[in-house]
């Protein structure tokens, strides 16, 4: 057995076994790490790859399905071809669009974004693709297991205190969102630990979610975020009965 063979078999068993686990975050994980093998292991990755991504909603595994397996979409296609489902075709449609534009020489948008004039809201979208996407997905739909959705939560349609204050401490469960309870091990990191997050930057991340996901603008402004930082949570992140508490005291 060659040596590329006995690698890719063992990269294969490693995965199968990871998937055992039926961790989104692990699954996420496990597409970026697959891409870089499926040259080596070929159409029995593709077919892994593609099997882990249509697990799940959430537009960010099609995404990195795709980004990561440069030069294997018609093998991609081939293999939807032997199944069905609404998930299916429109990966199948993204698909087809990025093999047209290579063949038309064209850049597609995964792998080059287009520039935009910022302003608070394009300036929240772009800080929102960078931090918060990988858990709540593009369309703030959030992923199962992983993070609860944001398009019509109480968290960005309520008190424009309490997102500051969620966006800037971090959160852990459980927490209940439209209803559903949620219940995650995960904890929602502070974006406070982040030096390179600015007042202005946060409050353009609020404007972005509260149009997006929300109902119109919040009045949040940099001075408001300066002034949250310092409300710090008991522990190292609010509890929801916490977070509640402090917004019905003020």
């Amino acid at each position: 057995m060659q040596n590329d063979e006995l690698d890719g078999n063992r990269a294969v068993d490693m995965v199968n076994e990871l998937l055992q686990y039926k961790d989104p975050l692990i699954d996420l994980y496990l597409l970026t790490y697959m891409g870089r093998k499926v040259k080596r292991v070929g159409y029995e990755m593709v077919k892994l790859s593609i099997e882990i991504a249509l697990k799940y909603p959430s537009q960010i595994y099609q995404d990195n399905l795709i980004s990561t397996n440069p030069g294997f979409e018609e093998d991609m296609i081939y293999y939807l071809n032997t199944k069905e489902g609404e998930i299916i075709e429109d990966l199948g449609i993204q698909l087809k669009q990025v093999v047209e534009n290579k063949a038309n020489q064209k850049k597609n948008w995964i792998y080059e974004q287009a520039s935009l004039d910022m302003d608070d809201r394009t300036h929240g979208l772009s800080i929102y693709r960078n931090t918060c996407a990988a858990c709540h997905g593009g369309g703030g739909q959030g992923i199962e297991g992983l993070a609860p959705p944001l398009d019509g939560s109480e968290y960005i349609k309520g008190p424009v205190e309490r997102l500051g204050l969620v966006l800037l401490h971090g959160m852990k469960g459980p927490l209940t969102v439209k209803g559903k309870r949620y219940e995650f091990n995960a904890q929602m990191p502070g974006l406070i630990a982040n030096p390179n997050m600015s007042d202005q930057d946060i409050t353009d991340l609020i404007t972005y979610l509260s149009n997006a996901f929300g109902e119109s603008k919040r009045e949040a402004d940099a001075d408001m975020i300066k002034a949250l930082r310092q409300e710090k949570p008991t522990t190292g992140a609010y509890t929801e009965a916490e977070l509640n508490q402090k917004i019905e005291d003020q």
